[in-house]
C-alpha cells in the first residue's frame, strides 16, 4: 500500500461465509459468525482489518476500524472511516497503528491529499486517531480475548504495552482445525488469503 504500510486492500469485503471461518478459528469459538466484522484487506502476514459494526445509530463509514493479527495482535485503529484516512495519512496502515502504535512516521503525500478531499473532516494526527480511538473503546481487547476458547485454557498473553496479544492460529488444536474448516481455503504458504 504505501511506503512503510503492510497493508493490502480487498476490491470488496469478505463474504459473510469466509468471516464466519475466520472468526471461530481465530478464537477457537464456533458460537461466533462474525457478523459485527466487515473485514476489508489484510497485511503480508493475514493479519485482518475490518469495519466493526457496534454503533447502532451509526453508517457503515460511522463505524470503528479494529485489526485483528495473525500472531493474536488486537486493537481499535480509528473510530470511524473518515479518521482512519487520517491514520493512513499519517503514516500508519492497521498493523503499525497495533504493532507501533507510538511510532512517529512521515505523512504520506497520496493519502494526504485523499484524506484532505474525501474524509470530510479536519485533519487530525495519527497519534490523536489512536488515542481518540482507545478512549472511545477500551475494552475492545479484553472484550475479544473473552471470547476467546482454547483446549489449553490460555485465552491470550498480555503484551508489555498493555494491549493483547491472542495465540496465533497455529495455537489451535490441528485435528480441531481440520475438522472446522476448509484448510485449504484458509490457509495458503502458512497465511490467510481472501
Amino acid at each position: 500500500m504505501g511506503e512503510g504500510m503492510d497493508f493490502e486492500p480487498y476490491d470488496e469485503f469478505m463474504s459473510a461465509e469466509e468471516t464466519k471461518s475466520w472468526i471461530r478459528a481465530w478464537t477457537g469459538n464456533n458460537e461466533l459468525d462474525g457478523a459485527e466484522y466487515r473485514v476489508f484487506g489484510q497485511d503480508g502476514t493475514g493479519g485482518y482489518a475490518a469495519i466493526w459494526c457496534v454503533k447502532p445509530e451509526a453508517s457503515l463509514l460511522g463505524q470503528p476500524i479494529v485489526f485483528l493479527g495473525s500472531e493474536g495482535e488486537t486493537g481499535v485503529v480509528a473510530q470511524n472511516f473518515a479518521e482512519y484516512l487520517w491514520l493512513l495519512a499519517g503514516g500508519l496502515g492497521p498493523y503499525e497503528a497495533v504493532a507501533y502504535p507510538e511510532e512517529v512516521r512521515p505523512s504520506h503525500p497520496v493519502f494526504t491529499a485523499f484524506a484532505t478531499q474525501h474524509s470530510g473532516i479536519e485533519p487530525i494526527a495519527a497519534g490523536e486517531v489512536l488515542t481518540r480511538a482507545k478512549t472511545a473503546f477500551p475494552s475492545f481487547s479484553e472484550d475479544l480475548r473473552a471470547q476467546c476458547r482454547y483446549e489449553d485454557g490460555d485465552g491470550g498473553v498480555p503484551q508489555t504495552d498493555g494491549g493483547t496479544q491472542f495465540p496465533p492460529l497455529g495455537a489451535l488444536h490441528e485435528s480441531h482445525w481440520e475438522q472446522e474448516h476448509d484448510h485449504e481455503k484458509l490457509l495458503m504458504n502458512s497465511e490467510y488469503t481472501r
